[in-house]
């Protein structure tokens, strides 16, 4: 159980407190959350998106899905979700299915679901499958504070 070292090491340079959360690894966000016994609407999962040579990532609650044509009308740009091939290259010192929400760590655009900003405590991938972040909801806002807020997270 760790942490990739870019977030590691953007958390610190924010002054970030996080709790390391273990779990057994799961398939999805909401079985991660489950192994986790996080709930789920407090888990926020990350969706890499592409759109010709622009990829950002979208953070939306893990009981959530993505419409690509209101991310399409809202941003006036077409994506589509990301190849796992150009997630693993965006995110080289993550395990696959683990990629965290700060984009900006990687030089990637950020879109964060506005509900999460209203957490008290939001949970979020390290990098490492086996273990969660749980970050104090107003440093998580902080970590946010230059993302794209929206609605971009539909539930399922």
């Amino acid at each position: 159980m760790s942490i990739a070292e870019t977030v590691r090491a953007y958390l610190e340079s924010q002054g970030v407190e996080y709790q390391l959360i273990p779990h057994s690894p799961a398939g999805t966000s909401s079985e991660t959350a489950e192994h986790a016994h996080v709930p789920g609407r407090s888990f926020a999962k990350s969706v890499v998106v592409e759109g010709g040579d622009h990829c950002a990532v979208v953070v939306v609650p893990a009981t959530d899905h993505i419409h690509l044509g209101e991310l399409r009308r809202e941003l006036g740009r077409t994506y589509a979700l990301a190849t796992e091939e150009e997630v693993q290259a965006l995110f080289a010192d993550c395990d696959p299915g683990s990629v965290p929400p700060f984009g900006q760590a990687y030089d990637i655009d950020v879109l964060v679901d506005a509900g999460l900003l209203k957490l008290t405590r939001v949970f979020v991938e390290s990098g490492d499958r086996a273990a969660l972040l749980a970050i104090p909801g107003e440093q998580f806002r902080r970590l946010m504070k230059d993302a794209r807020k929206g609605r971009y997270g539909h539930p399922v």
